[in-house]
Parts: C-alpha cells; structure tokens; sequence
C-alpha cells in the first residue's frame, strides 16, 4: 500500500459527516433489517433487501445466476454430475437408485463419494455438500478437506471493508466491515489478520462457512503497519511512520505463552514483546525471512536519507536485533536524462536463495526518475547488485515468486491529475533474472461505448502459478498466469474481477491481497 498517495484520501474520509438516525452502511452494501447486506454478491439479498436466490444460484452483480457447475434444466440449477432427478442430461431420471459422475447407478461407487439423497457427493471438495450432505459453503468460498474457506482475501483501503473470493470460479463473497482503513494482511490457520493503519489496530477475522467474521480482539500496533509477517509462532509488523519492527507473539488469558493455533473459535490473544527501533526516517516498509534473519526493506526519507536493506537477527525470535545495513544508493539507478533517482525500497522477497528488494526509483517530485529496479542480495556472501527491469516497469511495488520465476509488479508513471499511469502492469523474470513477460495494465479500446477507468498495480498474491494483481484506482482485481512462455490474460482490465466499491473520493483501493492456505 503507497503511504503517500492515500493522505489525501484519510484526511477527506475524516471529514465525511455520520447522519444522527436510521442504519448506516458503507459503500457498497444497503440497509436490511437492523443492518446492511452486499445486494451484489449476498445470495440471501441478491440486488436487494430480501430477495433470495434459489438452491445452486449465485448472485452476481445483484443478479441471481446459475452457479458454476450448474446446468439450467427448465429454469432450476441442477448439478448434471449427481442429481437423480436430471443425471447427466435434463429430465434424465434415476428410479430407485443413485446419480454419481452422471450415470445412474445403484450405489456410490467412488471412495469418495457419500449418498445424500439421490445425490453421490464428495464432501470433501463440494462446496454444496461440505464436509456433509446439504451443508453449503458461503458464495465465494470452495471447500477443501471438508472445510469451508475462501481461496483469496482482498482489502478494500478506502472503504473499510473486506472480501473472499475463489480462485478458480472467480466468484467473490459478500463484503465485510473491518476498521476504518485496513492495509496490510497476513493468514495464520482460519485466521485473516488485518493492519489498519489510521485505527493503527491489528483486527482479526475468522473465516467460517458463513464467511468472514470479526472476532472481538484487537491489538494496537504502530504507525502505518504496511507489512504483517507470520513465522511460526510470532507475528513480525513493519509500522512505516513508526520507524520499528514490531514483534507479537499469543499468550492465555493469564499472560502465559501458547502456540500460535488459529484452529480454535476464538480470536487469538496477542501481545506485543518488543519494538525494535529503525531509525528516524527509515519507514521500515516489509520483511521476509531467509534462515535465523529478516530482511526489512527501509523507504527512507529524503534523498540518501536511509534507504536501506537491514539483515536482522531474530535466532531469539521475541528479541530481534539489528545485524548489518546495505546501502541501496551505492547502486547504479540509471536514471532518466541525468535526473536524480532515489532507492526506496518498498517491498521484499527472497526467491531462489537470494533476497530482492523492490525499489521505487522515485524523483524528488515522486514520480519515476528512472527504470524500476530490484536490488539482489546473496545473504552468504552479503553481496548487492541491481536488476534493471526496464522502462516498461516504472516505479514497482511488489514482487513475489512464482515456482521458479519471480513476478513484479509496476505502478507506472503517475499523471499530474494523479488519475492515469503508463509503463504500468506486470514483469516476469526467469531464474537468471531476465524479463521473458510482460503484461501491460493499459486500458483497452472499448467498441460498446463503455469507459475503462486506468488502472494502478499494487500488491498481488499467487496461488500455483496464478497471480491475483491489485488495483489501486477502481477496485478491481486482475487474473494472470505465468508460464515458461511469459503471462497470459485469464481477466484482464476490461473484464476484472470488480473486488472493492467506490469510496466516497471515486477510488477502489485494493490495498493487498492475501492467499488462504
């Protein structure tokens, strides 16, 4: 999440005034009772208060559809694969025996399947039937191991909300309230950890077959909490404003330390062991662990003011301590017509026993002032050197691996009414940390007349070798994949998977994305 370009938005979110009487919902979601409802993707209230879809119907932008999987047989959604009534085709009836992989037969027969009726289903991965007959998943979610879960969690900075989806269907869950501005998310177990920068709280959500829950815990962090790093049993959180690593580990109710098991009904109690100090100016912006150390990537503050890569010892995990700092301006930032390039690392990641910084490469007028780069650590030897990814990726924000390539991705040069980027999208590397793929997040000619709003990259998360990338402009996510060949489209801009609503300022900012395992 860009700390800079969202003050604007914090300050003009304050400002907004609360009605005095009747329910107040956020974007998004509608009144309902004694409470608000998503009408876009709530099957219960699908395009408004109380109008439900029918069994195996999903409600898509306010509209109810058949569900993924589902055939339409005279206006009702059935499942081909195992409904008695309409086995294998339409009408196709199964007397006084059982539909199982579309043939009508007198028992289940697959070691996977269970009878639930006519039905022969697997409650393992059926999200109609989970862990049991007639047990339903919450739209949006799948269900593994009998359990049901959202594949992805988005977080919608400017609204205070977040959302599930599913990563094959590309189905997304209802929205849910989390605090006023959540940023940063992590996973632990069927927890989702939120850091809210303005409420500066880390909020925890469980994740149930009804969908998203906030549990009734919160912890304080420090200022502008970007990152949030789960290793083991403790919780690493790089508060930028605040200039430290803070370090939470869970305790019982009467202060003893536990396991971190987020398998339980209840929220975990955290609390925080220690906050190790950066630096003034270092804006501390996210970490990744190689071995006994963490690698934090530091933004700095103005030119050759602490940007800075810090290996950091956490061999005693609640006591971390500061090893040894790399210099990121020694680095040559090929910049832009003798301009003045600044290193500010904004994300990091290790990938293929090497550690790499991303760096925005801004100017003093923060906009790009030069290639995007990666700084490449070998965290052995100690040695730094630069990966340059060309004028085509101006200013990145995230990286991550994907299998054996490493993803990055670019923000791009911003327009002077803040509202347009070019030079944006996502570079692939292969193991040698070349580009072998690009994908450009250029708005496409739209012939039906409609308006493409321009998109803005930020984090992403992977799923096998699916990216889900962010996009800080219109609330929406992008779908790709990576393969020996490069990046290929599964949605792009015309066509993303719309994550996050407007907020009252015009943006949809989905400030991170976080895979549930």
């Amino acid at each position: 999440m860009r700390v800079v370009a969202f003050a604007g938005l914090v300050a003009l979110l304050g400002l907004t005034g609360c009605p005095s009487v009747g329910v107040v919902c956020r974007a998004g979601t509608v009144p309902c009772g004694s409470g608000c409802v998503d009408p876009n993707a709530d099957q219960r209230n699908c395009g408004g208060c109380g109008l439900a879809c029918a069994n195996n119907e999903t409600c898509n932008a306010g509209s109810c559809q058949c569900q993924a999987g589902t055939t339409s047989c005279n206006g009702t959604c059935v499942v081909l694969d195992y409904d008695a009534r309409n086995c294998g085709s339409c009408g196709n009836v199964c007397t006084g025996g059982v539909c199982e992989a579309s043939s009508c037969r007198e028992a289940c027969t697959l070691g996977v399947s269970v009878a639930c009726g006519g039905a022969c289903v697997n409650p393992n991965t059926d999200a109609r039937h989970c862990g049991g007959c007639n047990q339903p998943c919450a739209q949006g979610q799948s269900c593994r191991a009998g359990a049901c879960t959202f594949d992805v969690v988005a977080a919608c900075y400017g609204t205070g909300q977040v959302v599930g989806f599913n990563a094959q269907t590309l189905t997304r869950g209802a929205l849910t309230s989390v605090g006023t501005n959540p940023g940063a998310l992590a996973v632990t177990g069927d927890t989702v950890l939120v850091a809210d920068g303005s409420d500066q709280r880390l909020y925890q959500l469980k994740v149930t077959r009804a969908g998203l829950t906030l549990a009734n815990l919160a912890n304080p962090l420090g200022a502008t909490p970007n990152q949030i790093l789960v290793d083991g049993q403790v919780l690493y959180v790089a508060n930028a404003s605040s200039g430290t690593l803070q370090v939470l580990h869970p305790v019982a109710s009467g202060g003893d330390s536990v396991a971190l098991d987020a398998g339980t009904a209840e929220a975990l109690r955290l609390t925080t062991a220690t906050e190790l100090q950066l630096g003034m100016n270092s804006f501390p912006e996210a970490a990744v662990k190689v071995g006994a150390n963490l690698w934090v990537a530091l933004f700095g503050g103005g030119a050759n003011v602490n940007q800075a890569v810090v290996k950091v010892s956490v061999a005693n995990a609640l006591v971390p301590a500061e090893v040894s700092r790399f210099d990121l301006g020694a680095l040559d930032l090929h910049s832009f017509d003798g301009g003045q390039a600044i290193p500010r690392a904004f994300a990091i990641t290790s990938h293929q026993g090497a550690v790499y910084a991303v760096l925005s490469n801004l100017g003093p007028d923060w906009k790009a002032a030069g290639p995007g780069m990666l700084a490449r650590i070998d965290p052995d030897a100690g040695a730094l050197s630069s990966v340059n990814l060309g004028s085509d990726c101006l200013d990145p924000v995230w990286a991550a691996p994907v299998g054996t390539k490493l993803a990055v991705s670019c923000f791009g040069h911003l327009s002077d009414d803040f509202r347009s980027t070019d030079h944006a999208g996502l570079a692939l590397l292969d193991e040698n940390d070349a580009v072998i793929g690009r994908w450009s997040a250029a708005c496409p000619a739209m012939t039906d007349g409609g308006t493409c709003p321009a998109m803005e990259p930020g984090r992403f998360t992977v799923r096998g070798n699916r990216v889900f990338l962010a996009d800080q402009n219109a609330g929406r996510v992008v779908v790709l994949d990576a393969t020996d060949a490069g990046l290929v489209e599964v949605r792009g801009v015309a066509d993303a998977l719309v994550t996050c609503p407007l907020s009252g300022t015009g943006f949809g900012n989905v400030s991170d994305l976080v895979s549930l395992p």
